[in-house]
C-alpha cells in the first residue's frame, strides 16, 4: 500500500528527486500542520455555520431562526438524509437572500450584508458536503429530483 516510487515517476510531471532531510525545520512543519489541522476540523465541523447563524438570528436579528436554518443547524455534520439537508440548505438559502442579499436592492448596511454573507458561504459549504456525502438514489426520478437539488444549490 501507498505511494511507491514507481507511482510517483508516472506521474505527468513525474517526481524523481529522492527527499532531502530537513530537521532544522521540522518542528517548524508540524506545527504548521497542527495549526492547518485544526482549522481543517473547523470548517468541517460546521462551526462557522453555527457562529454565523447565532450573529445574524439571535446578535444581530438580521433574520430569524426559520425550521430550515436550525435543520442546517442541527444535522451539519451527521450523515443520514442527505437529501433532506440539501433541501433545508436551499430554503435557508433563499430566506438568507431575501432578508437582504436579493439582487436589486440597495442596502447599504455594509455590517449586515458582510454578515449575511459568511451566513450564505457557510451554508453553501454544507449543501456541498451533502451533495458529496450523498449517494445517488437508484430510482431514476429519485436522481433526477436529487440532481435537481444540486442544480438549483449552484
Amino acid at each position: 500500500g501507498g505511494v511507491t516510487r514507481q507511482i510517483m515517476e508516472s506521474y505527468e510531471r513525474p517526481i524523481k528527486a529522492e527527499p532531502t532531510p530537513r530537521p532544522h525545520i521540522a518542528q517548524d512543519l508540524i506545527r504548521d500542520f497542527e495549526n492547518y489541522l485544526i482549522i481543517l476540523k473547523a470548517v468541517h465541523s460546521g462551526a462557522d455555520l453555527k457562529l454565523s447563524i447565532e450573529v445574524c438570528c439571535s446578535q444581530r436579528n438580521y433574520l430569524g431562526l426559520s425550521q430550515a436554518l436550525q435543520y442546517c443547524r442541527q444535522f451539519t455534520d451527521k450523515v443520514g438524509n442527505e437529501i433532506a439537508l440539501l433541501e433545508a440548505t436551499i430554503q435557508a438559502r433563499h430566506e438568507v437572500r431575501n432578508a437582504g442579499l436579493k439582487q436589486g436592492t440597495h442596502n447599504h448596511d455594509h455590517e449586515k450584508v458582510r454578515e449575511l454573507l459568511y451566513l450564505d458561504l457557510a451554508l453553501g459549504g454544507v449543501s456541498s458536503r451533502a451533495v458529496q456525502r450523498a449517494e445517488l438514489p437508484k430510482d431514476i426520478g429519485e436522481a433526477l429530483e436529487f440532481s435537481a437539488l444540486a442544480l438549483e444549490d449552484l
